[in-house]
């Protein structure tokens, strides 16, 4: 039996900053198991420096339109 007193709440919504390289993909699948266990959402935040482009070799998905 566990007391609810001492029992932490569980968020609803999970955070999760990336740069959505490949050596993120550990901390979105603890994330993601997470939100399983929790029954919570996860909101993705990605940000870049004003001014800094990413290199020709970068994905498409990243280079200026």
């Amino acid at each position: 039996m566990t007391d609810e007193a001492t029992t932490p709440a569980r968020p609803g919504l999970i955070l999760l900053a990336t740069d959505l390289s490949a050596r993120c993909d550990r901390a979105l699948d603890r994330a993601a198991q997470l939100a399983r266990e929790w029954g919570a959402g996860i909101v993705a935040v990605h940000v870049l420096e004003p001014g800094v482009s990413p290199g020709a070799d970068a994905p498409s998905w990243r280079r200026p339109a």
